[in-house]
Parts: C-alpha cells; structure tokens; sequence
C-alpha cells in the first residue's frame, strides 16, 4: 500500500515539475532559453508540412448575387414549436 502511494506521489510531482518548469525558470531568469521545453508538443510547426494556398482573382460580373435574394434567406427561428411550462418535471424530493 505504502508502494503505490510513493508511486502516485511520484509521478504527481514529476509531472507538476514538468507542467510548471518554465514558469519557474522564467521567473527566476528572463534571460534563460525555455523553447525546449515549449517545443514539445508543437507538431504543426515542424517544417515537414507545408499548406500552399493558391489565390484566385474575381471579376465584379462574374459575381453570382442571386444567392443574396431576400427570397432566398429564410429565417427559421420561427419554425420551432415553444415547449410548454407543464412539460417541465419537478425537482426531485428529498429523501431523508
């Protein structure tokens, strides 16, 4: 029993110890380099992946505007039905 509390313990403060390394360390130093430890997790930084957005140029004319028609925008808050107050349940009794 004793075991598995020092294993917990352990791993609690191992884990808070990595959690909270920066904000000590910057505390402490401004001047210190904590990117090793920010870097960790950052995957999508890497330089492996690259997102190439290719941009495209519109005329005024060829501008479909038919979508903006007021016919053609419903607003729908209307539509749903109003739930009624007796529909509601009571809050549960108390059971001593």
């Amino acid at each position: 029993m004793i075991f598995k509390k020092l294993t917990a313990l352990f791993i609690v403060v191992l884990f808070l110890s990595i959690i909270s390394a920066p904000t000590i360390i910057t505390s402490i130093d401004n001047s210190v380099d904590i990117s090793m430890f920010d870097g960790l997790g950052e995957e999508e930084e890497s330089e492996n992946f690259k997102i190439l957005i290719e941009t495209m140029s519109t005329n005024m004319e060829q501008t479909d505007y038919s979508l903006l028609e007021k016919d053609r925008i419903d607003f729908t808050h209307g539509l749903y039905s109003k739930p009624l107050i007796n529909i509601i349940s009571p809050p549960p009794e108390i059971i001593n």
